[in-house]
C-alpha cells in the first residue's frame, strides 16, 4: 500500500460512488486498491477533492446522487473509512474524524450496512477529549439502530412490489412460496405450492391477502415468494439438490391440506435457527453500548497520553495497557500516580474489555 506521501502524486476518480480510474495512470502492472485505499486526492463526480484539507472534505454531499441500495454508496464510504484510518494514523486527527463522519453519513443511506459499524467515531471522538460530540454522536447513532430494521422492512416491500410490477407488465398470475428448509410452523403450511394472484385460476388456492400485500406470510418471515410461470414447485431437497414436482403433481401438491407438515428433523432445525435469530435479534439492540464506546475511546485516551507525557514507563502497546489496567499491576499504578502528578486522570471505569468492542 502507498504512503501518504506517494499517493499525492495520483487522484482517484469516482463516477456514482464507483471508482473508475487512477490518474496519472501509474507506469507498469499495479494494483488499483494500493492506490484507493490511501487515497488522500479524490475526483468525486468530477469535484476534486483534498482529504487533508477540511474545507475540501466539506464539499463532499453524503446524499450524492446514488441508489441507496446500490453497492456504490458502501463502496466509496468504505474506502473513505480506509483513508481516514491512514490519515489519523498519520497524526491529523481532524480529518480523520470529518472523513469518518462523511462516511457513516453515506452508509447510513443503506441497509447493507449495520449500526455498529457507525461505533468508531464515537471512540475516536472520545479518544481526543471532544466528549460533548461523542455524547451527541452516540445519541445520532441510537437513531440509526432504531431505524435499521425499518428501512430493510422497506427495502424488500419495494423488492415486492418490482415482482408485482413484473407481474402487471407480463401477464402473470402464478406465485410460487418455494419449499422452506427452516420455516416455522405457519409458513409450513403455506410453503411448496403454486397460487393464483388474483384467484382466478382454480386450479391453485387463492394467494392470501398478507401475502399479496408485503411478499410475505408474516413479519420476518424469509420465505421465497415469487412469480412464476412454470408448473411445477419446489418441494424440498432429494440427493442434495432442490427437488420439484410438476404438472398435474405440482396442481395436487398446492392444494394439500394448510395443515404444518413438518417434519421431526425441519423442527429441529428450526428450533436452533429461532434461538440464534433471537440472539442476533438482542445484539441487534446494542444495548449499553454507549458506555462500550465511552469505555473503548477513553482508555486509548489515556495510553496516548500516557505515551507522550511518560513514554519511559508506557507498556508496549495499547492491549499490553489494557492487562495492566484490569490487574491493577504495580506498574499501572504506578503510571496512575505519575500522570496524576502531571495533573492528568487515566482512571477509566471499565463496563468491558477494550477488546470486546
Amino acid at each position: 500500500m502507498k504512503t501518504i506521501e506517494e499517493s499525492r502524486r495520483y487522484f482517484v476518480i469516482y463516477e456514482h460512488g464507483v471508482v473508475n480510474s487512477i490518474y496519472p495512470q501509474p507506469e507498469g502492472e499495479y494494483d488499483i486498491w494500493d492506490y484507493v485505499y490511501c487515497a488522500t486526492r479524490l475526483f468525486i463526480d468530477g469535484k476534486p477533492i483534498d482529504l487533508l484539507k477540511l474545507d475540501d472534505i466539506a464539499k463532499v454531499d453524503p446524499d450524492m446522487d446514488i441508489e441507496p441500495s446500490s453497492s456504490s454508496v458502501v463502496q466509496l464510504s468504505y474506502n473513505l473509512r480506509f483513508q481516514a484510518e491512514n490519515i489519523r494514523k498519520a497524526g491529523l486527527p481532524n480529518q480523520s474524524v470529518r472523513i469518518l463522519r462523511l462516511s457513516n453519513r453515506m452508509l447510513e443511506r443503506s441497509m447493507f450496512c449495520k449500526p455498529d459499524t457507525f461505533f468508531r467515531l464515537a471512540e475516536w471522538l472520545y479518544e481526543d477529549g471532544r466528549d460533548a460530540e461523542a455524547e451527541a454522536e452516540c445519541r445520532h447513532i441510537r437513531e440509526q439502530i432504531d431505524k435499521h430494521q425499518e428501512k430493510v422492512r422497506d427495502y424488500w416491500q419495494q423488492i415486492w412490489e418490482n415482482q408485482l410490477a413484473y407481474m402487471r407488465n407480463f401477464n402473470i398470475d402464478l406465485v410460487m412460496i418455494g419449499y422452506s428448509y427452516t420455516c416455522c410452523g405457519e409458513c409450513a403450511k403455506y410453503r411448496s405450492r403454486i397460487y393464483s394472484f388474483s384467484g382466478k385460476d382454480k386450479r391453485f388456492p387463492p394467494l392470501p391477502d398478507t401475502v399479496k400485500r408485503t411478499g410475505h406470510i408474516h413479519d420476518g418471515c424469509s420465505c421465497s415468494v415469487s412469480p412464476t410461470d412454470l408448473m411445477e414447485v419446489d418441494v424440498g431437497i432429494k440427493d442434495d439438490k432442490p427437488y420439484y414436482l410438476k404438472g398435474d403433481d405440482a396442481i395436487r401438491y398446492s392444494n394439500r391440506p394448510f395443515v404444518d407438515d413438518r417434519d421431526e428433523a425441519e423442527k429441529v432445525r428450526y428450533q436452533a435457527i429461532k434461538e440464534r435469530h433471537e440472539k442476533e435479534a438482542l445484539r441487534m439492540q446494542y444495548i449499553g453500548f454507549e458506555e462500550r464506546v465511552r469505555t473503548v475511546g477513553k482508555n486509548k485516551r489515556a495510553y496516548r497520553l500516557i505515551c507522550e507525557n511518560v513514554p519511559e514507563l508506557a507498556p508496549s502497546s495499547y492491549n499490553a495497557y489494557l492487562r495492566a489496567k484490569k490487574q491493577r499491576t504495580k506498574k499501572y499504578l504506578l503510571l496512575v500516580e505519575q500522570m496524576r502528578e502531571k495533573g492528568i486522570d487515566i482512571e477509566v471505569t471499565d463496563h468491558v474489555r477494550g477488546d470486546q468492542l
